[in-house]
């Protein structure tokens, strides 16, 4: 049976585009851009920023893991956040994501 939106969604690049490899890929991007803005404003160390951004690669999260750790709060970024910290290490993780505070 063909969804709603198949025949827009499904064809040519754009199953590409919006498959949840590529979603998470804009997630982690964003996350080490924001990283990375915050050490040029002086909010975090440079160092912090890039240990951030190198945890930001997509090989490092199952999909599914944080799909079913989204239910609790709505939202992928909560548990990818999370997830991010505990990748860094504890001096990172100390400084990461008190924006959220």
């Amino acid at each position: 049976m063909a969804g709603l939106f198949d025949a827009v969604s499904r064809r040519g690049p754009v199953p590409e585009l919006v498959h949840d490899a590529a979603y998470l890929r804009a997630m982690l991007a964003g996350e080490a851009a924001l990283a990375r803005a915050e050490a040029r404003a002086g909010l975090v160390p440079a160092d912090i920023a890039e240990l951030i951004a190198a945890a930001c690669d997509v090989e490092r999260f199952d999909i599914g893991e944080l799909g079913r750790a989204s239910a609790a709060s709505g939202n992928p970024v909560v548990p990818l956040v999370e997830q991010l910290r505990q990748a860094v290490g504890e001096r990172a993780a100390r400084l990461y994501g008190k924006r959220e505070n």
